[in-house]
């Protein structure tokens, strides 16, 4: 099962900074292109 992951926000270059989560907690399964966010 693919992560799933909630965006927490846009950078200025345009890049986005997603929280990986077990659940679907907004969106489809995180993209490629993604920039994963770990705290």
């Amino acid at each position: 099962m693919p992560p799933f992951y909630k965006r927490l926000h846009r950078k200025k270059d345009g890049r986005e900074l997603f929280l990986y989560g077990l659940m679907p907690l907004e969106g489809p399964p995180l993209p490629e292109h993604a920039e994963p966010f770990r705290p």
